[in-house]
C-alpha cells in the first residue's frame, strides 16, 4: 500500500510539472547571491527495526522525532542557470520495541535512535525566468540505535550514501506573486552498511524516494517562509513495498529564509 502511495504521489507530481506554467520566485529576482535557512521538520519515523543475527528479530512502532535544519543556497554569478544547495539535519528519539524470538516469546525494551542527513543539490534552471528545474545531488545519512536487553546491550549503526536525481516546479498562487506552491521529487541509488556492536554485518544496494510539497510566502525581497510535507522513504534495490526492508520518515516542514 505505502508504495503504490508514493507511485501515485509522483504521478500527480509530474502531471503538475507538466502542466503549471514556469514562474520566478519574488523573493528570489533579487539576485541574491545567498539565503539561509533554519528548519524544523516534525517527523514520524516509521517502520523502526533492528536486527540481532540467529536469535532475535524486532520491529517497533513509529515514533516522533524533531529533525532541526539548516540549509545555506548559493546562487552564482556567473551562471543564471545554477544554484547550489547544502542541507543538514539532525534529530533523536526513543520508543518502546517489542522483540520476538523464534519460541514465539517475546521481550519489551527502549530503543534509541538518532539521525544525521547530510545533501548537496545542483539546482539547474530549465528554461529562462522559469522555475522548473532538475536536481543532482549526493545525500549521506546516518542513524544510530542503542537497546539493552538483560545484561547485554547492542549498538547498531546505519550509513546510506545516495546520488541523487530529481525535478521540481514552483508557481505563484496570487496575482501579486508574493505565495507561491512548489513541489520536488528526488529518487537516490547508492549502498548501505550496517554495523553491530562495531562488526560490520551487511553491505548491499539501497535506494531512496523523496517527496515534497508546500507553500512559501515572500514577506519582503529578503525574507520569505514555507511549509511543507515532507516524506522520505528508504529501502533495497527500489524495492518499496517490503514493509521489514523500509524506513519511512514523513511529516511537516517549516523554515524562514533570509537572503543577501
Amino acid at each position: 500500500m505505502k508504495g503504490k502511495m508514493a507511485v501515485n504521489c509522483s504521478t500527480i507530481l509530474l502531471l503538475t510539472f507538466l502542466l503549471t506554467p514556469f514562474q520566478v520566485f519574488a523573493a528570489e529576482e533579487d539576485g541574491s547571491q545567498w539565503t539561509i535557512t533554519p528548519r524544523l521538520w516534525k517527523s514520524k519515523y516509521q517502520d523502526v527495526s533492528a536486527y540481532i543475527p540467529g536469535t532475535i528479530s524486532t520491529k517497533s512502532q513509529t515514533m516522533d522525532i524533531d529533525f532541526y535544519g539548516l540549509t545555506a543556497r548559493y546562487n552564482p554569478n556567473w551562471s543564471d542557470k545554477f544554484d547550489f544547495i547544502l542541507t543538514g539535519y539532525t534529530g533523536d528519539g526513543d520508543i518502546e520495541m517489542t522483540l520476538h524470538t523464534g519460541a514465539g516469546a517475546f521481550l519489551v525494551t527502549t530503543i534509541d535512535v538518532g539521525r544525521e542527513d547530510l545533501e548537496l543539490l545542483a539546482r539547474h534552471n530549465l528554461w529562462d525566468k522559469s522555475r522548473a528545474y532538475l536536481l543532482y545531488g549526493y545525500r549521506w545519512m546516518h542513524l544510530d540505535e542503542y537497546f539493552v536487553i538483560g545484561p547485554l546491550s547492542f549498538s547498531g549503526e546505519y550509513e546510506y550514501n545516495f546520488l541523487e536525481l530529481g525535478y521540481g516546479f514552483s508557481s505563484p498562487v496570487n496575482s501579486t506573486g508574493s505565495v507561491n506552491a512548489f513541489a520536488n521529487f528526488l529518487l537516490g541509488f547508492g549502498n548501505f552498511e550496517h554495523e553491530l556492536n562495531s562488526v560490520k554485518d551487511s553491505d548491499q544496494q539501497a535506494s531512496m524516494l523523496d517527496i515534497n510539497m508546500g507553500m512559501q510566502w515572500a514577506a519582503t525581497d529578503n525574507l520569505s517562509f514555507n511549509v511543507r510535507y515532507r516524506g522520505v522513504k528508504v529501502g533495497y534495490d527500489f524495492n518499496f513495498d517490503d514493509s521489514d526492508r523500509t524506513t519511512f520518515i514523513h511529516g511537516f516542514e517549516i523554515g524562514g529564509s533570509v537572503s543577501f
